[in-house]
């Protein structure tokens, strides 16, 4: 099923429009696993996080130790 933001972006590939979501890796705080989403959004979806608190977390403004168990960062071969 193509969700809206799927269409979006089959059509800038389509027509070369560049995308302005940042990749980012997100790190499994208790497997240690890393793997590489295309924007805060999918990593929201993917891992029932608020995208809110991702935000927060890649800009350093989380004030407590955060509730889920996953560290994010940007890429920086994006």
């Amino acid at each position: 099923m193509l969700t809206a933001s799927d269409n979006v972006k089959k059509r800038n590939d389509e027509y070369g429009n560049p995308t302005r979501s940042k990749k980012i890796l997100v790190k499994n705080l208790e497997t240690n696993e890393v793997f590489r989403v295309e924007s805060v959004r999918e990593a929201s979806r993917m891992l029932n996080v608020a995208r809110v608190s991702i935000k927060k977390y890649l800009r350093n403004e989380l004030k407590r130790k955060p509730k889920h168990n996953y560290s994010f960062c940007y890429d920086k071969r994006s």
